[in-house]
């Protein structure tokens, strides 16, 4: 739906209704329209304010942990993969702003394969990521649906209520998250 709204001269500032009744009226075959319409419901559940979809995920003992267990902190989600080099790249950032900011739960989401579950457990050990929150979604379908997620890395920041602030949040290493971290 993106491509089609960039097509008609949309910016990706521009509020999805109004990029969605656009697209929808562009297009003319039925089975396209369904598509575009599945696609907007989905960015309409993810904007900005309204809940931050539902997950319990494991951790690397084996412990179970849900989007509620985080509530009442800024939550920073980093979803990311053993075999991702970009999202490898971000780890010392990642662990400095967890430093600075005490406040904010910093939650990284593996999305390797379950049969990979030894590799992530011993990258954890190897980076020395043991102390921070380590969840693995295992390539759920659901959880990458339900946050939207098509590559990564990807970083989410969701208030202290579970409302989403930002679903394509500002990497670690960029600057600006600091800055916006700092105001909430």
């Amino acid at each position: 739906m993106i491509k089609y709204a960039l097509r008609l001269g949309l910016s990706l500032d521009d509020p999805i209704d109004e990029v969605n009744e656009l697209v929808t009226q562009a297009v003319q075959e039925n089975s396209f329209k369904e598509e575009i319409n599945k696609t907007y419901v989905s960015l309409k559940r993810l904007e900005k304010g309204n809940p931050a979809p539902y997950f319990e995920l494991q951790n690397q003992t084996g412990d179970t942990l849900s989007l509620k267990d985080f509530k009442g902190k800024t939550t920073y989600i980093d979803i990311w993969a053993t075999w991702c080099g970009p999202c490898i790249e971000e780890i010392p950032s990642l662990k400095k702003l967890q430093k600075k900011f005490p406040n904010v739960n910093f939650v990284s989401i593996s999305i390797d394969k379950k049969d990979k579950i030894a590799n992530w457990r011993k990258f954890l050990n190897d980076k020395n990521l043991n102390a921070s929150i380590q969840l693995v979604a295992f390539q759920d379908e659901t959880f990458k649906e339900n946050f939207g997620i098509s590559g990564i890395p990807r970083f989410i920041l969701i208030d202290k209520n579970g409302n989403l602030i930002d679903v394509d949040a500002k990497r670690p290493s960029n600057p600006d998250l600091e800055k916006q971290l700092s105001k909430l």
